[in-house]
């Protein structure tokens, strides 16, 4: 997380601080005596504040802090967890006239394990990949696709990338004719008539799938 400080000095020392490392606060979170049982169940807050954090702040000699932005930080802090989510694909595929895609998309691994705060985690039942568009496509996509960034703070996924897969052929249509009409369960007090008695069926697919119709 960032904050923004107002510092004082003489020039070279901000001048050298402006192009070192940028300064740190290094917080550790110390549970009082008799907490930890309880952090492990609830949820907890603290707040950060300016006393706090020029306290904590690593700064050269000479240089004083003498404002921060926001002027508090609010720490929620909660049980780490662990979670398997299912891998959700986020794509839009448009192809040549002509061709299609034949059954679902396949992403391997089909699921990641993500950590962090527990009560962040139970809003969370799946995680998407970065959006990918595919145009005019008429052959087989195999691709590495990166996970989508986190929406939330401190919620890693255990992987970075997924393959997605997805299989395209020539689409062509078949017409099945005469096929009869009939009924499932039919009422034991009734005859049921269907007129016409036959009807035609046009499907449209992938052309190693209508072969197998």
């Amino acid at each position: 997380r960032m904050l923004r400080l107002r510092l004082r000095g003489e020039g070279w020392p901000l001048a050298a601080l402006m192009l070192g490392s940028k300064p740190e606060i290094v917080y550790p979170v110390v549970l009082s005596s008799g907490s930890e049982g309880v952090f492990r169940r609830v949820r907890m807050s603290h707040m950060l504040t300016f006393a706090e954090v020029a306290e904590r702040v690593s700064l050269r000699p000479g240089i004083t802090l003498i404002a921060v932005q926001p002027d508090s930080l609010l720490l929620e802090l909660d049980r780490f967890a662990r979670k398997r989510v299912p891998v959700i694909p986020d794509f839009a595929i448009s192809f040549r006239e002509g061709y299609g895609q034949s059954g679902p998309a396949v992403v391997v691994p089909d699921s990641v394990t993500i950590s962090g705060a527990a009560s962040v985690l139970a809003g969370i039942d799946d995680w998407k990949t970065a959006r990918q568009v595919f145009s005019d496509v008429r052959v087989p996509i195999d691709v590495d696709l990166g996970l989508a960034g986190s929406e939330v703070y401190d919620v890693t996924p255990s992987a970075e990338r997924v393959r997605l897969s997805i299989t395209v052929e020539p689409f062509a249509e078949k017409a099945f004719n005469g096929l009869v009409v009939d009924i499932l369960e039919p009422p034991a007090d009734r005859e049921v008539i269907f007129l016409p008695p036959k009807i035609e069926v046009v499907v449209r697919g992938g052309i190693k799938r209508l072969s197998n119709l």
